[in-house]
C-alpha cells in the first residue's frame, strides 16, 4: 500500500487485514475520559488482532511545554512506547477513540508531528486521503507578536459560552485570544462523535474561514484544534498551525490580553 489514508473505514480496515496487511490498532483516550464502551463495540466489527491492539493515553508520554495542558511526546518517548509493544517505525497505526473522534485526531496529530508516516484514524464509514504535510505548531510568543499585525486567522474551537466568557460557569478558560473567531468543534461532528459528511463540513468551514490568510487553531488544551486540522486536510485546505498550549497556556500569564464579548 503506497498511501495511508487519514480516515480509514471499518470495511477497508477488514479488507486490508484479509489481504495480510499488518495493522496496529491504538485506542486513543484521555486519562479522565476512558470508559472503553465505544471501543468494545467497534472492535466487534473489525478484524483486530488482540496482540496488536493497545490503549494510548494522549495525556502521557512526555513533558508539557510552553504552559501546555497536554504534552507533545518527543520521538524518544514514542519510540520507547512502540518498542515496548514490538511496534516499529514502519508499522501502520490505525487509531480509534472513545466517545468522539477528538482523542483519535489528537493521537494522529502527535504521531504525525513526530514524523510517523503511516498513521490513520478509524472512521466507521469512510476512507479519505488528504494533505499529509507534517503538522506544525505556533508558540505563545510567536502568536503574541503576530496578533497586532493580524498575520493569522485564529479559529477557536471551544464552546461559544467559553469563547464569549459571559455565561460559562464550568471548568475552563472563559474569554478568547484577541482577534480570534469561534467555531465550536461540535459543528464538525455528527451525533456519534464522528466527522460529518464532506458536504456538511464544506458548508461549515466556508461560513467561518476567510480565504488567503494562514490559520491558527486553538481550543482549551489542544485536542479540539486537531479535529479542525484533520477536517481541513480532508477538504483539501492547507492545515492550520496548532497553538498547542491553547487557552491553558494563554491564560497562564495575566500579562496576556483576553477578550470578553
Amino acid at each position: 500500500m503506497d498511501e495511508y489514508p487519514i480516515l480509514l473505514s471499518l470495511s477497508d480496515f477488514n479488507n486490508y487485514k484479509k489481504r495480510g496487511q499488518k495493522i496496529t490498532l491504538l485506542e486513543a483516550t484521555g486519562h479522565k475520559h476512558w470508559n472503553g464502551s465505544r471501543f468494545e463495540v467497534l472492535t466487534k466489527h473489525i478484524d483486530a488482532d488482540p496482540q496488536n491492539s493497545f490503549r494510548f493515553d494522549v495525556t502521557q508520554y512526555g513533558k508539557t511545554h510552553d504552559d501546555a495542558l497536554y504534552p507533545i511526546p518527543d520521538k524518544r518517548d514514542l519510540t520507547k512506547y512502540m518498542k515496548d509493544r514490538e511496534i516499529t517505525l514502519d508499522s501502520w497505526l490505525v487509531i480509534s477513540s472513545t466517545d468522539s473522534i477528538a482523542w483519535a485526531t489528537r493521537a494522529w496529530w502527535l504521531f504525525s508531528y513526530n514524523g510517523f508516516k503511516r498513521v490513520s484514524i478509524l472512521d466507521p464509514e469512510r476512507t479519505l486521503h488528504g494533505n499529509k504535510q507534517p503538522p506544525q505548531t505556533i508558540k505563545t510568543k510567536e502568536l503574541t507578536d503576530a496578533i497586532p499585525n493580524k498575520l493569522y486567522e485564529i479559529i477557536d474551537l471551544r464552546h461559544p459560552d467559553e469563547f464569549s466568557g459571559k455565561k460559562f460557569k464550568g471548568q475552563g478558560y472563559p474569554g478568547h485570544i484577541p482577534s480570534s473567531k469561534n467555531l465550536f468543534v461540535r459543528e464538525l461532528l455528527n451525533e456519534h462523535g464522528d466527522l460529518k459528511t464532506l458536504t456538511e463540513l464544506k458548508q461549515v468551514i466556508s461560513s467561518h474561514l476567510c480565504k488567503g490568510s494562514p490559520i491558527v487553531a486553538t481550543c482549551g488544551g489542544g485536542t479540539a484544534a486537531t479535529v479542525f486540522d484533520v477536517t481541513l486536510r480532508i477538504l483539501g485546505i492547507n492545515p492550520p498551525l496548532i497553538y498547542d498550549g491553547s487557552m491553558h497556556a494563554w491564560t497562564a500569564s495575566s500579562n496576556r490580553e483576553v477578550h470578553i464579548c
